[in-house]
Order: C-alpha cells, then sequence, then structure tokens
C-alpha cells in the first residue's frame, strides 16, 4: 500500500474537531485582513510540474479531505512519531487567545481554505528558531509533514469553502499517477514571492510577529497585547552571529585565521548566552537576527 505525505507550510491553524469522537484535525488557512501582507494558498503535487508550473493551483475556496470518509481516525494529539530533535513544536495559542468557534471552520471571509485530515499523523515538524511567548522559549514550527499509509484514490476528495465552483486543484489520477510507494503533496500559506521554486520563505522577526496576529484575528482579537506576541527570536543551531556572517563573506579578500578566530569567539559568547540565560547586550553585539519562518500552530475549538 502506499504512503501519503503532506507537507503544510506556514501561516496554518491545526485545530481537532470539536468532537473527539471523530478522529479529524481541521488545518485553517487565515483570511489576509487588510494592511496585512497579502497571503496565497497553492497546492502542489510535484509529479504533475507540467500542470503546476512550479508554484502550484490555488487552494483558495477549496476543502482538502484527506482519509476514510465513513472512519476517521487521524491522531488528533499533534505529536511526531519521534521526540523533535530541537524540541519543535506546533505552538498552542489556546492559552493565550481561548477556544475558536466550530463556526470558523466554514466561513470563507476568516478561512480561504481548509485541509481536512481524516487518517495518518505527525510525521515531522520544521523549526528555525526559538520564540519568546508569554515569557516561554518556544521552537515554533513553520512545516508540518503529516503522513497518512495505505492511501489510495477513494481517500482524497474536495469540497467547496464558501461557494467555490469550478474544477478543484487536482484529481485522484493526478495523485496517484505516482510511481512510487510515497504521494508527496505540498500546501503553501505563504507570500506570493515566498512560492516554490524560489527559497523565499523567511520573513525577518518584525514581520513574523505582524503575520501572527492573524491567528488571533479568527478568535475576534484585533490587539493581543505586546506579551502574546512572539518576540526575542533566535536561531535554533548555532550560528556564528553577525560575526560570523562578516567573516564568510570576506575570507577571500582578507586574513581567513584572524576572521576565523573572531567567528569562533563569536560562537563562544552566544554559547554562554544560552548557558547563563542572560548578558544580551554582549548577544546583540554578535548576533544580528536575520530571517524566519511564519508560523503554524495550533488551537481548540471551544
Amino acid at each position: 500500500m502506499a504512503t501519503l505525505e503532506i507537507s503544510l507550510n506556514c501561516l496554518c491553524l491545526f485545530v481537532p474537531d470539536p468532537d473527539p469522537q471523530k478522529h479529524v484535525v481541521h488545518v485553517l488557512l487565515p483570511a489576509s485582513s487588510a494592511g496585512h501582507h497579502p497571503h496565497v494558498a497553492r497546492v502542489l503535487h510535484p509529479k504533475n510540474e507540467e500542470k503546476f508550473k512550479d508554484v502550484g493551483l490555488p487552494l483558495e475556496g477549496w476543502v482538502l479531505k484527506l482519509g476514510d470518509v465513513n472512519g476517521a481516525s487521524a491522531d488528533t494529539d499533534l505529536r511526531p512519531k519521534e521526540p523533535p530533535k530541537n524540541g519543535d513544536q506546533i505552538f498552542d495559542i489556546t492559552d493565550l487567545a481561548g477556544k475558536l468557534k466550530t463556526s470558523v471552520i466554514t466561513d470563507p471571509a476568516a478561512v480561504v481554505s481548509r485541509v481536512e485530515l481524516r487518517a495518518g499523523g505527525v510525521k515531522e515538524l520544521k523549526a528555525d528558531a526559538v520564540w519568546e511567548i508569554n515569557g516561554v522559549p518556544v521552537a515554533m514550527a513553520h512545516r508540518v509533514t503529516w503522513e497518512i499509509p495505505d492511501f489510495t484514490a477513494d481517500k482524497l476528495d474536495w469540497a467547496p469553502q464558501g461557494g467555490n465552483g469550478g474544477n478543484p486543484p487536482f484529481t485522484h489520477a493526478d495523485l496517484m499517477a505516482d510511481d512510487g510507494g510515497v504521494f508527496t503533496v505540498n500546501v503553501f500559506h505563504v507570500t506570493e514571492d515566498a512560492l516554490p521554486p524560489n527559497d523565499n520563505g523567511t520573513l525577518n522577526p518584525t514581520a513574523v510577529r505582524h503575520h501572527f496576529l492573524e491567528f488571533y484575528r479568527l478568535y475576534g482579537i484585533g490587539d493581543p497585547g505586546e506579551t502574546k506576541l512572539p518576540k526575542n527570536p533566535r536561531k535554533i543551531k548555532s550560528s556564528r552571529g553577525r560575526v560570523g556572517r562578516v567573516a564568510a563573506a570576506a575570507r577571500e579578500g582578507a586574513d581567513p585565521e584572524a576572521i576565523e578566530a573572531l567567528a569562533n569567539f563569536a560562537e563562544q559568547i552566544e554559547a554562554a548566552f544560552h548557558e547563563r540565560g542572560g548578558v544580551a547586550g554582549v548577544l546583540e553585539a554578535f548576533r544580528a537576527i536575520e530571517n524566519y519562518n511564519c508560523p503554524t500552530i495550533k488551537g481548540r475549538f471551544g
């Protein structure tokens, strides 16, 4: 039997169905509000390159349903099979925002598209940075890979979200044309210039904080306050910070030994910061926050 892997990227809210007996996870793609960086929802099945033209097909106005129609069995715990090495997690916004109204699921003004996961569970999480949210460090995922084993064509269906007409982005035949044992689907909810094949899906921290507001708007919260927004991001993997990046760029035209020593010193400073939990001013002198992906989070229905 084949396995389906669907990768859900960026501005997505994972919400288990309010009925625990249903074993369904709804992945909501929030509508972009006025004044916000406009997002596009795209779905890409890499085996059909001519149709998708490398940037996917519009997903707005559609619900992609994956899994058994009559007997859902999705793992609603939203935890990957193996503990993430870096502590990556789908951050749970419920404690900060409260519980979501079920009516938002089918509200096209609030949710432009939805993926309904009716089988399988989280295979892998991907986070590039640790953020501080409400005083707690969080390795907030921007990509969730969901795996559905024993996948067949009858376990894929489409439904309109908000009265969409026309043909759905792809058919059962398109997906099952894969001649291997794993079928892949990628969903992106990103700014348009971040679509594949461009590797521009990262944003500066100010933009990421701004994007986080889109989740609060699903709850009817216009101004959540500073303490409820992510701040102070740092890369999960130790980097050489500003000094190291200057070193990497200047090695060819300067003294490589001196630059390498300077970069190593920057790493030592960063390591000391993490061990002691302080010296923020010193850290900032050697580190510049660059780009991070926008967040993927979870919530609960009331």
